[in-house]
């Protein structure tokens, strides 16, 4: 955008009007050309641009919550330290995005039967792998301060199907769960566990 600025009587005092007159209307004329040039700058760039973050970081959040839950009791060890034989869980029905860690209830891939509690360890198309007493998790070591020991078993490198997941007990070592039956598809995952 070019904003020129012209002068009668190639820039001389028109007749009638004071030296200083003449100078200080130049001069206004002059600061509201430059304003208006800030002025059309800023509101081309504002709409040029997204939102700031600091207004997109007070944007409030939608607030999930589930729709049902039931309170349960856990049986077995394959969970331990985090849950003991006996112990009640809250499982509530699936009302936000499955993360890591994450302690589900499940059908088991086996026996659609069968119910199992397990913690998330792997993601839909990740590739993990078990060895040397780690989880990798695309290479990359994951920590677990949740679980009992470190796994005495390698498993992987497998890339995780779609809407799959890998779920692994706390007790890894004495734990019937991916590793030995494969990926478990989101339709087998029922509840969100939390204890209780």
């Amino acid at each position: 955008m070019d904003f020129q600025i012209t002068l009668r009587n190639g820039g001389e005092t028109p007749p009638g009007i004071p030296k200083k007159q003449h100078t200080l209307i130049c001069l206004v004329h002059r600061l509201l050309l430059v304003l208006i040039m800030v002025l059309a700058l800023t509101i081309i760039g504002c709409s040029n641009s997204s939102m700031p973050d600091t207004e997109q970081a007070t944007t409030p959040e939608t607030i999930q919550t589930p729709k049902s839950s039931k309170t349960m009791k856990f049986g077995g060890s394959s969970m331990e330290p985090t849950l003991h034989d006996g112990d009640k869980v809250k499982a509530f029905s699936i009302y936000r995005e499955l993360n890591r860690a994450d302690m589900v209830l499940f059908a088991s891939p086996e026996s659609p039967s069968i119910t199992m509690i397990k913690r998330i360890v792997g993601l839909p198309n990740e590739t993990i792998e078990i060895k040397e007493g780690h989880v990798l998790i695309n290479r990359i070591i994951i920590n677990e301060p949740y679980i009992l020991e470190p796994p005495s078993y390698s498993f992987g490198p497998t890339v995780i199907p779609d809407n799959s997941y890998i779920v692994l007990g706390d007790n890894r070592n004495n734990s019937k769960d991916s590793h030995k039956f494969g990926a478990v598809p989101l339709d087998n995952i029922q509840y969100i566990v939390e204890i209780k």
